[in-house]
């Protein structure tokens, strides 16, 4: 009898006070009748916390008439789904932003097909710092890629800086081990971020950037030496070239985040100078005169490059780290030619009838290196 009372009480509350009260005076008058049914359950508590949703039609008088009230459709919020250019969290999340620091090893080989090779492990520090300006629309559709809602977001300046040695073998000038490399690579790059999900993004970007090479090389005596022999000079190589790459970015689980970029590097114009007066080149004039040869400068304006890579980032509350396995390439053709001097420019060298210029240029090349990166990000 009294449960059943109390399931009288409190259901006649409810549907007197459905349209009549405010959902806070319902809420008063429910605990209001639970704190009575406390009182004749002897003490006993009742839990409060209870959720009334109208799942049945319902009846009653208004004006000695009745009515019908519709059950309401239960509603739930829904939480937006956690997009990555919003997400607080994601905002803070090394993959998006920051600083990377690390140390890399690399082998390097050099050639110039038919006439010189070298090849050997160099040894680097590498560092970049990315910055976005803002975190872009999600991609929804093709149309998404051509309009105008997102924008140029990202910013990045890489550096790498490399040394070791290589061993050198050559038909004319011999076979020569340890030779000293020290190389450069500055890299600023600019791109845009599409979200094609909550877990993927693709970023094209392209940009601008810079390499140095010195070596110290032997070479080969000039056909017009009066002695003979091999004798080595620094040689330095100088790429000025625009990247033009695409890198995709996926999170995994358990914390791990992978980037893969794939590079063509558009080469616009490169200076290889070598220095023979370093060597203390000298040649022997008709007159008996011993004279060193100038540097010479040779324009290699044409050329090409791509490389790719694939990096797996593991995020922790602890530290961000990173390994990287990757690959470059570059293709390099034939320099201009040039004159030998001496003196400055101020002695020109010629053939043995002093009719034909001795010339000279630098060989069309191939540069591959294959490596790998480990480092932090923070």
């Amino acid at each position: 009898m009294n449960v059943i009372l109390r399931v009288i009480i409190i259901g006649g509350i409810v549907f007197l006070t459905s349209d009549l009260h405010a959902a806070q005076d319902r809420d008063q008058l429910i605990n209001q009748a639970l704190d009575h049914i406390e009182e004749g359950l002897n003490g006993n508590k009742v839990n409060k916390n209870i959720a009334f949703v109208d799942s049945e039609p319902g009846v009653y008088l208004r004006d000695n008439e009745r009515e019908t009230i519709q059950p309401r459709e239960p509603t739930f919020r829904q939480e937006p789904k956690s997009r990555l250019k919003i997400s607080e969290s994601d905002k803070e999340d090394s993959s998006l932003m920051g600083f990377e620091l690390g140390t890399e090893i690399f082998y390097h080989k050099f050639k110039e097909p038919g006439i010189t090779r070298q090849s050997g492990c160099l040894y680097g520090l590498q560092g970049a710092y990315t910055y976005r300006t803002s975190f872009n629309e999600d991609v929804r559709a093709i149309s998404d890629l051509f309009s105008d809602r997102d924008k140029l977001n990202m910013f990045r300046l890489e550096g790498l800086v490399a040394f070791g040695s290589v061993d050198f073998e050559s038909d004319s000038a011999g076979d020569h081990n340890g030779r000293g490399n020290f190389m450069y690579d500055i890299r600023a790059l600019a791109g845009y971020d599409f979200l094609y999900s909550d877990n993927l993004i693709f970023t094209p970007y392209m940009g601008i950037a810079y390499r140095y090479l010195r070596d110290k090389s032997p070479g080969r005596i000039l056909p017009f030496a009066s002695f003979s022999g091999v004798f080595s000079f620094k040689r330095e190589s100088e790429y000025l070239y625009m990247p033009f790459g695409v890198t995709t970015t996926k999170k995994l689980k358990r914390g791990w985040v992978m980037d893969v970029t794939m590079e063509y590097d558009l080469f616009l114009d490169g200076d290889q100078t070598n220095h023979y007066d370093d060597g203390g080149l000298k040649v022997r004039a008709n007159t008996g005169e011993l004279f060193v040869i100038d540097s010479i400068e040779f324009d290699q304006d044409k050329g090409y490059g791509f490389r790719g890579s694939v990096k797996f980032i593991n995020e922790s509350e602890r530290a961000n780290y990173f390994i990287e396995p990757y690959f470059r390439y570059w293709k390099i053709r034939d320099s201009e030619t040039q004159q030998f001097t001496s003196n400055g420019g101020r002695v020109l060298w010629f053939d043995g009838t002093g009719t034909i210029p001795r010339l000279g240029n630098q060989p069309k090349n191939e540069t591959s290196e294959i490596g790998l990166k480990l480092g932090l990000r923070y």
